[in-house]
């Protein structure tokens, strides 16, 4: 489930989502919905969500 410190993932997901849906009239579509990706500014908001904890950004990531 997409953080809630990422509306545009997650607005933009369920648009492609519903769009591919609408194109299934007669043919096959293929769509891809890639996951958000590790830039820095997702690095930060994960480092953010957990600022209080002491664990390592991997044990963070995981736990999203």
């Amino acid at each position: 489930m997409p953080s809630g410190q990422m509306p545009q993932y997650g607005a933009t997901k369920s648009m492609l989502l519903s769009l591919s849906k609408l194109t299934r009239v007669a043919e096959a579509v293929n769509t891809i919905l890639p996951g958000p990706t590790l830039s820095e500014n997702v690095q930060q908001i994960i480092e953010s969500i957990y600022s209080n904890e002491e664990m390592t950004f991997e044990a963070k990531r995981k736990t999203l």
